[in-house]
């Protein structure tokens, strides 16, 4: 049986993991089941209700953390004035007669029948919610609720005309995530000073009460100054009410939260002796604090004092209110400590504990955030403690500086007697040599004068300040390279890749439409760009909103560019884009900073500090990049005015292929499709080459086995149709009526497109718009060509004409394409004949002049050296002999230079014998000689019989050793013959 974990012993209580929502709980009870009305929270709505009854003040804000129960509050405001019978009851209950009279007086029945418009916050227009919202209350039309929302006057009329009629109150839940878009969309607040100037016109008959986590002015920080000073003005038309718990407090609230059967006695003892420790420090009821501390185990006393604080802080978008953290299940939390941690080890969750939560799960945005310097600087400290101390050491420096942090409003100081609370199971003389380790180290400083302890201050970097000295207006390259960092530098086409088997990456630029757009460095950039890729993607970021019209002019500056630049391109626009234009001119502030900061260099501190802004506006500006283009949809820029449109930038990629390359042959051969295959890869298409010259009538071109070079068969010559079995047995062949055969023949064409033509044109030709093709698989295809077609065309290497295309021609052609040149042969129907009488007489059964030139030339070639040079032949047999031997091209040479040499009689015949006379040329000169050694030293000339008696009997006798080898020589001749 496993053993038993506190998770078994200890509940959360359901009620405080639960929040509150107040369009959806306002008529329901549950939600108010097991509030706790606190002392600053009935405070708070006490003065609210008297400056609505006594100071005709009806606009509110209510600011305070997220998950500080404001929310709560609302519904309970709602249903003290509108609840239902049930509702009310349980509302007056909580609120105690103080609070119910006095918004009883301040929501006065007389008025009128009360009517509550809840409003949750999200990021939509504010008016377009509050219009939704009324017009759902009172079943207006949809033509009504349309008019009022065109424009802020016509909302604001009716809210004032409805409130006329019996009183309203207003609840703008997360009001700020309404202001957050629109300080993305550069809009202003003048809504809410509208509402505000209505309500307190109204003689207490519209109440607008707006829940906010900050000041409006610091949800507009990405704005202007002069724009946070307006949105400044707009909050002083409300009157705010500060929603934050005292620390003690939200210890109460822990204990409740928390739920156990029974309590170890050491919870009481640590509770005590912090209570002790801060009643030393600040005005408490140290009874009231033991026993709320003592409620909130297993957590430790100085995490509970803590933990109000620490939500207090705001971390970007991942804000955590105290019981989101009790009920979370992410890595380190209190969750996961409860399953881990049996019930009977004694262990609680500490201050270093806490510690590694936040960093797991926040380290980025709390150290990129408010609060970057000192958790930078604590940081750099447990580090330090890590690599010099035990396990004690690293405890107890991650326990001081999460109380050095977080200790304001607490009564909390780093002291020993706070250390020892927050490590229970460690002796204290342990916890003092600990101490006194860390302060020989540099990771705390004494400070003799309060007796306590503070972190070590190693730097003085500001790096806010050095941003705003390098910082400056972002540039599209700045953006570029913020797609660069995500990934998103080159698009793969994936559909066309899986569709042609070609890899074709689209360079994506992102252009930023703002003042310094220079339409000249533009087409620059994205030439450049799309020189290295298949083309060019533009993600084109206006700041703003995109119907402007200098931004329709700018986008028709783009199309233009790339219309007139002839280049494959695809077009977005995206707009509010604020954000992501402004993180990337940061990214490229912090870049000048690390370069041109000398201070950095020796500031290990400044340099973390760095890193983890760059890493959070990396992460950051990535999620925003993602956002746009998920959010985006793509523009082919086709032939023409043609534009075709996708919701997909992989789906654009391809589309844009597809457009732009719709003669790429279908060719799936990973090793080749490559504008430089690797070496194992062109080993491979070497050795195809050399069987496609040196076994083209056999089946698979004679491979056995599977070497890569048969892969290659099969992948690019097979499913093509170029080799394979016909009527005369196995060669090559035009492409094959197949699909992939049918995507060669646009390719196919451009071979025949031209008389004459080198194939390092035809490979520029393949390799642009529209066949996109590789250069890898260009030698290939090209070879096959030829032998396909070797009666109709001529092939030439460095300008001479080829008979045999063999491995040496193989070799020049893969070293320099433009050494080989291809012509198409054209005859006469006398040619013809000429060509059929001549092949018939050298017999030659392809009579093309390609196969009957290659014949001549080839016997010729093949004479020995004396044949090729002697003139001991006829003189025409000279001539002939001469003007095959001297040919570079077939067609010369049969219809214009043998017919030139001016032969007496029939051309053909005269050829033929001059071939054949050449051809005997040396077996005559052989017998002659034969002839006249065996006359001059007298001996039968077809045996020599007696010469070899002869050579052996004046062997020796002359000092001439010529003459000896000569004799040598001459008595073999016997034996041979013999």
């Amino acid at each position: 049986m496993a053993s038993e974990t506190l998770s078994n012993i200890v509940r959360l209580n359901g009620r405080f993991v639960r929040s509150a929502r107040i369009d959806m709980d306002l008529t329901g009870t549950p939600p108010l089941e097991g509030y706790v009305l606190q002392a600053s929270t009935e405070k708070s709505l006490l003065a609210m209700s008297a400056s609505i009854s006594e100071g005709g003040q009806c606009a509110f804000t209510w600011t305070g953390p997220y998950g500080g129960g404001k929310s709560s509050t609302a519904l309970l405001l709602g249903n003290l004035v509108v609840g239902s019978k049930k509702g009310k009851s349980l509302a007056r209950k909580i609120a105690g007669p103080n609070l119910r009279q006095a918004v009883e007086k301040a929501f006065d029945p007389c008025l009128g029948d009360w009517t509550v418009i809840p409003v949750t916050g999200s990021r939509v227009s504010l008016r377009h919610a509050i219009a939704e919202n009324i017009a759902e209350r009172y079943e207006w039309a949809r033509s009504k609720q349309e008019r009022v929302t065109k424009n802020d006057n016509q909302l604001i009329q009716e809210i004032s005309r409805l409130a006329k009629q019996d009183p309203i109150i207003l609840i703008l839940d997360e009001l700020g995530k309404f202001l957050e878009a629109a300080a993305d969309k550069d809009h202003d607040a003048h809504l809410l000073q509208d509402l505000a100037e209505v309500s307190s016109r109204s003689q207490g008959c519209f109440v607008v009460i707006g829940i906010l986590h900050q000041a409006f002015e610091a949800y507009a920080d990405k704005l202007a100054s002069s724009a946070r000073l307006e949105w400044a003005k707009i909050q002083g038309r409300f009157q705010d009410l500060s929603f934050l718990s005292a620390s003690d407090e939200t210890v109460r609230l822990l204990g409740r939260a928390i739920e156990t059967e029974k309590y170890p006695a050491s919870a009481k003892k640590q509770a005590n002796s912090l209570a002790r420790l801060i009643a030393s420090n600040r005005p408490t009821d140290e009874t009231e604090l033991t026993e709320a501390l003592s409620q909130t185990w297993p957590l430790n006393p100085i995490c509970a004092l803590l933990l109000g604080g620490i939500t207090r802080r705001s971390f970007g978008q991942n804000e955590r209110s105290i019981f989101g953290f009790l009920a979370s299940e992410e890595p380190g939390g209190f969750r996961e400590f409860l399953k881990s941690t049996p019930s009977g080890s004694g262990q609680t969750f500490g201050p270093d504990r806490l510690w590694d939560y936040l960093q797991e799960n926040f380290g980025l945005a709390l150290a990129a955030g408010p609060l970057g310097a000192q958790m930078t600087l604590a940081a750099e400290a447990i580090e330090k403690a890590n690599v010099l101390g035990t396990d004690l050491h690293v405890s107890l420096a991650k326990s001081a500086t999460l109380i050095e942090i977080f200790k304001n409003g607490t009564g909390l100081a780093v002291d020993q007697d706070a250390l020892l609370i927050a490590m229970p199971g460690s002796k204290v003389t342990e916890v003092k040599k600990a101490l006194h380790d860390l302060c020989d180290w540099g990771v705390l400083l004494r400070q003799k004068r309060i007796g306590g302890y503070a972190l070590f201050s190693g730097s003085d970097f500001d790096l806010d300040a050095a941003l705003e000295r390098f910082g400056g207006r972002a540039t599209s390259s700045d953006l570029s390279r913020v797609a660069t960092i995500a990934g998103f530098d080159h698009i793969v086409a994936k559909r066309h890749y899986f569709d042609c088997g070609v890899l074709r990456t689209f360079a994506l630029h992102v252009e930023c439409l703002g003042d310094h757009f220079d339409p000249n460095e533009f087409r620059r950039t994205v030439s450049r760009k799309a020189s290295s890729a298949s083309g060019v993607i533009v993600m084109s970021i206006a700041p703003q909103d995109i119907d402007s019209p200098d931004i329709e002019a700018m986008m028709g500056q783009i199309v233009h560019t790339l219309r007139s630049a002839q280049l494959v391109s695809a077009v977005t626009l995206v707009g509010h884009g604020k954000r992501l234009i402004e993180d990337a001119g940061d990214l490229a502030a912090l870049s000048q900073v690390q370069n041109q900061v000398p201070q950095i260099a020796g500031d290990r501190i400044a340099r973390r500090a760095i890193r983890a802004r760059e890493a959070l506006l990396r992460n950051r500006s990535n999620v925003e990049l993602q956002r746009m283009m998920l959010s985006s949809q793509w523009q082919i820029l086709g032939a023409g005015d043609n534009i075709e449109v996708v919701s997909t930038l992989s789906a654009a990629a391809s589309s844009l292929a597809d457009s732009a390359y719709f003669s790429a042959p279908v060719i799936h051969s990973e090793l080749l499709q490559k504008d430089r295959p690797s070496s194992s890869a062109a080993a491979a298409l070497r050795a195809l080459c050399y069987a496609m010259v040196q076994n083209p009538d056999q089946k698979n071109l004679g491979f056995e086995g599977f070497p890569a070079a048969f892969g290659l068969y099969l992948t690019i010559l097979s499913p093509t149709g170029l080799h394979g079995k016909a009527k005369g047995g196995y060669g090559f062949s035009a492409p094959g009526r197949n699909d992939v055969g049918a995507s060669l023949k646009p390719a196919w064409k451009i071979l025949n497109a031209r008389k004459e033509q080198s194939l390092a044109d035809v490979y520029g030709i393949w390799q642009d718009i529209p066949f996109g093709m590789k250069l890898g698989v260009m030698p290939v295809l090209a070879l096959a060509f030829m032998l396909a077609n070797r009666s109709s065309y001529a092939i030439y290497q460095d300008g001479r004409f080829v008979a045999d295309v063999n491995d040496i021609f193989v070799d020049r052609m893969l070293q320099d394409p433009s050494a080989i040149a291809l012509k198409r042969a054209s005859r006469s129907e006398n040619q013809l004949t000429f060509l059929s009488r001549l092949g018939e007489g050298l017999d030659v059964s392809d009579v093309s002049a390609l196969s009957v030139a290659s014949a001549a030339f080839q016997r010729i070639d093949a004479l020995s050296d004396f044949a090729k040079r002697t003139n001991l032949v006829s003189p025409e047999a000279c001539k002939i002999r001469d003007a095959i031997r001297r040919a570079n091209d077939p067609e010369t040479l049969l219809f214009n230079t043998l017919p030139g040499l001016n032969v007496r009689g029939d051309l053909v015949a005269k050829t033929v014998a001059a071939i054949k006379e050449c051809e005997a040329a040396y077996c005559v000169l052989s017998d002659d000689l034969w002839l006249a050694l065996a006359q001059a030293i007298g001996v039968p000339h077809d045996t020599f019989a007696g010469i070899s008696e002869r050579a052996k009997s004046i062997k020796g006798l002359s000092s001439d050793l010529k003459f000896e080898a000569f004799a040598m020589r001459v008595g073999e001749l016997e034996i041979r013959s013999g």
